[in-house]
């Protein structure tokens, strides 16, 4: 029998070499090629993160002030964003809702222009509009649907690619 090949041999019962080890020198090596991609990950999205949180923060404020004297949400959708609107490196921070009221576009934007509700506690620009085609349906004699929207703007971008 001296041609033909040996067999080959079982490794796992080896006392030099246990099976586990081969396991968790896999698991390292797959680690040490995810780190670097989750770090990456997490230094990309820490600015998003941030600014949701402050975005957050400004619907909370929107939401908790007390609303014009006569006026009511028309409906639970409050839509909110981060973006750059304009040209040049800044975050700005949007939260448009609907609202039904007895009072003028003016009270309104009055209303909300005296808030201190902004992201570092400043004021807020709002612009106020009608729909075109009010749901008659929904609304009183008196009522009118405005659709407000709250904006602060100009903050600093950080690395947040959303504001570039």
């Amino acid at each position: 029998m001296e041609g033909m090949p040996s067999p080959p041999q079982d490794h796992s019962s080896d006392p030099q070499r246990p099976a586990t080890a081969t396991g968790r020198r896999r698991w390292r090596r797959s680690a040490l090629i995810a780190v670097p991609f989750v770090l990456l990950f997490v230094l990309v999205m820490a600015p998003q993160w941030t600014h949701d949180r402050q975005l957050d923060g400004l619907v909370g404020r929107v939401l908790s002030h007390p609303l014009p004297s006569e006026t009511r949400f028309s409906d639970d959708e409050v839509d909110a964003s981060v973006a750059l609107r304009g040209n040049s490196n800044h975050c700005d921070y949007r939260v448009r809702f609907n609202l039904q009221t007895k009072r003028s576009v003016d009270e309104v934007v009055r209303h909300y222009e005296a808030a201190r509700i902004g992201i570092a506690g400043g004021g807020v620009s709002v612009v106020v509009w009608t729909p075109s085609k009010n749901p008659s349906n929904t609304l009183t004699f008196d009522d009118k649907l405005i659709i407000v929207e709250l904006q602060d703007n100009f903050h600093d971008p950080s690395w947040d690619l959303r504001c570039h």
